[in-house]
């Protein structure tokens, strides 16, 4: 198995890591939505990242502090958290065993916010944590797993 390391913040970029056999893309291109990034995932056979440990939580957070801006909310990346009427649950259909909420999320602003996203900033409120927000906004980063 190659592992690819990115060297930039050129549009299109992938970053590939393996944790426990699991393979991890980090794209960062043009801004997507939720629904542009799942499907994205699905394309290469994937899913947004679901995350099931504080471990599994922590990789991700590595690969997308290091390949992704870090300005504000539509710089974060998207996971692959989202609400239904059964309350969250991951896209790829796996137990929602594992949260990491940020301090005061999810908080639902407006009643819009039904996706989640992760905190990929040391300095931005809370790293390594997520919050919710509206699954129609574009940000600039999304985590596939493979």
């Amino acid at each position: 198995m190659k592992f690819y390391r990115a060297g930039g913040n050129r549009i299109n970029e992938v970053i590939f890591r393996a944790l426990r056999n699991i393979i991890l893309q980090v794209f960062m291109k043009e801004k997507v939505t939720f629904d542009e990034a799942e499907k994205a995932c699905k394309a290469q056979k994937g899913h947004l990242a679901s995350i099931h440990s504080k471990e599994e939580n922590d990789f991700i957070y590595g690969l997308a502090k290091k390949s992704l801006p870090k300005v504000n909310h539509d710089d974060l990346c998207w996971i692959g958290l989202r609400k239904s009427p059964k309350g969250w649950t991951w896209t790829d259909g796996s137990s929602t065993n594992y949260t990491n909420w940020a301090p005061g999320q999810p908080n639902n602003v407006n009643k819009a916010e039904n996706c989640a996203q992760l905190y990929n900033v040391d300095n931005f409120k809370s790293p390594k944590k997520w919050n919710d927000y509206p699954c129609t906004k574009k940000v600039c980063g999304y985590v596939c797993k493979i």
